[in-house]
């Protein structure tokens, strides 16, 4: 019932409730974003929110997309451009996609390895978008091999993957363009429930990145975490079964966990009112398959 409950909250909302919502994102915050982001990253600047990653600006992407310190990954390689994110009380890493040049591809298998990362989702291609960290392409002092790759509905990549002593698993998901929405909503739904049945089997950390690591990521990280609280929601029974009580907690749900994944990686986390709205499409995706 609470699932079915959700397909109906969550299939074909409105337009203007989405934009009204989006745009009271952030109301307590002086980073709130705007509608170019013009003003957020002057005033974190401003403010020296994110003067490690000011002082290694070659080591970004994107000049205009700096994690705030406070939340800031640390690594024995040096700085990195990495956040640790805790939207509705779990815990998930979110990273830009590693560079080639300057190469800080070895810096992101340390931070791998010194934080127990038992899976890594990828939304970007590798090329411009995202160096190619994997083997054979890029070989490293970590003895990195891919012991197993799978290709799923020729979209989703999942490998398996050993470095040392260390296993992980990684998902790739290629079809989804850089500030823009997948084609196939149901695909994305698919790598969602893909993320949360690992999440579940391992004992690690998660690992999240696009490019920048705010966009894509930041409407990924959101889904999975207002996803796994539904679930507790349902195996505890704590909410009554009605489309009056549920349709506000979702919405809160969301809400929190986007101005969380802002407050502690960047501003622009969930980049725009169609991400958002995406946000709920795909939780409607997952409740049509989902059985109470």
């Amino acid at each position: 019932m609470l699932f079915e409950l959700l397909q109906r909250i969550c299939k074909d909302r409105p337009e203007n409730e989405l934009q009204r919502e989006y745009s009271g994102l952030g109301a307590h915050s002086p980073y709130q974003e705007t509608r170019w982001g013009e003003g957020s990253h002057a005033t974190m600047m401003k403010d020296n929110k994110c003067e490690d990653a000011h002082e290694n600006i070659y080591l970004n992407r994107f000049n205009n997309i700096l994690p705030f310190d406070s939340h800031l990954l640390k690594c024995s390689k040096g700085y990195i451009n990495a956040s640790i994110v805790s939207p509705l009380d779990q815990k998930y890493i979110i990273t830009q996609g590693p560079l080639c040049s300057p190469d800080t591809r070895e810096a992101f298998w340390c931070a791998v390895l010194e934080n127990n990362v038992s899976l890594i989702v990828n939304l970007a291609p590798f090329g411009e978008e995202c160096a190619d960290y994997l083997p054979p392409m890029h070989s490293c002092e970590y003895p990195v091999q891919i012991i197993n790759e799978e290709v799923q509905d020729n979209k989703v990549i999942c490998r398996e993957i050993h470095i040392g002593d260390h296993h992980l698993e990684h998902i790739q998901f290629n079809h989804w363009p850089n500030y823009s929405l997948p084609l196939e909503a149901e695909t994305l739904a698919s790598v969602v429930r893909l993320a949360h049945s690992k999440r579940k089997d391992n004992r690690g950390e998660t690992l999240v990145h696009c490019s920048g690591g705010v966009g894509r990521s930041g409407t990924f990280v959101t889904t999975l975490a207002t996803w796994q609280a539904l679930q507790d929601i349902a195996e505890n029974n704590t909410l009554s079964h009605s489309a009056q009580d549920l349709k506000p907690k979702v919405v809160g749900l969301v809400k929190t966990a986007v101005e969380t994944i802002r407050d502690q990686r960047h501003p622009w986390a969930v980049e725009g009112v169609n991400q958002y709205g995406l946000i709920f499409t795909i939780l409607g995706q997952l409740a049509e398959n989902t059985r109470d």
